[in-house]
């Protein structure tokens, strides 16, 4: 069975480097441990200096192709990564990575319309997936944005579906939030969600290196769902979001 983790990362953090996979090699031979067949990845180093993280991320892509790139955008337009929208539409289009990262609250902005929808109707436009860390967002402000950029695939990784009361109605009122499964404290949870909203926005993600495999991977295998909801959930999902990025419009 095919499984893509969503939400890996390479490089080192500073005072976190016994949890860090600084080489790709690294990365595989985890993912081989787990049976994890690919993996969308970012670079650290793009989150110091986005360009040179960005190529540093695609050259390891392209070196390796169980891999797949996922940029770095600083917010705001003006920021270091670009200067308006035309630029980053360019910038996308000429590198082709899968998906985008934004870490407004490290770097102290807002995610909002008011502060980042300039990014957002770019990446709106090209139907590329943005994934969005814990701790980057609250719900009021995904919801904000969700309804705002209508078309814009934002996933949320660890977003803790146990907080049903509010991960449930983004579920129920928006088409375009999508949800790794990587918290999920049981596997009836995952079950009622499935039975409830369906299995179409669930992604599966570890966040390696940060943590282990193993848990999300129960959760998918245990839970009391179909074997084509696992499939889904595993990399069909994924897929379907890669398959509709708009580079046509390039």
């Amino acid at each position: 069975m095919r499984i893509i983790d969503i939400g890996a990362m390479l490089g080192w953090i500073p005072d976190q480097r016994e949890r860090q996979l600084p080489n790709p090699e690294d990365l595989l031979a985890y993912m081989d441990r787990y049976c994890l067949t690919d993996a969308v990845v970012y670079h650290t180093d793009a989150c110091r200096d986005s360009f040179a993280g960005n190529a540093e991320t695609s050259a390891i892509c392209q070196k390796y192709d169980r891999l797949r790139a996922c940029y770095v955008i600083d917010p705001p337009m003006d920021s270091n990564t670009c200067g308006d929208a035309d630029e980053l539409t360019k910038y996308l289009c000429e590198n082709r990575p899968v998906a985008v990262r934004m870490f407004p609250k490290s770097q102290k902005v807002p995610f909002s319309s008011f502060y980042c929808g300039d990014i957002l109707e770019v990446l709106e436009g090209l139907r590329m997936p943005l994934l969005m860390n814990v701790g980057e967002y609250s719900y009021e402000e995904v919801a904000e944005v969700a309804q705002n950029f209508p078309d814009l695939k934002l996933v949320l990784l660890r977003p803790g579906l146990n907080r049903s009361r509010v991960t449930f109605p983004l579920m129920k009122k928006t088409k375009n939030v999508y949800f790794d499964i990587s918290v999920m404290l049981d596997t009836g949870l995952l079950t009622e969600v499935v039975s409830k909203f369906g299995s179409e926005r669930l992604l599966y993600s570890s966040c390696l290196p940060n943590f282990e495999p193993a848990g999300p991977l129960g959760l998918v295998m245990y839970a009391d769902i179909t074997d084509a909801d696992r499939r889904a959930i595993f990399a069909e999902n994924w897929l379907a979001l890669e398959n509709v990025i708009a580079w046509k419009t390039c």
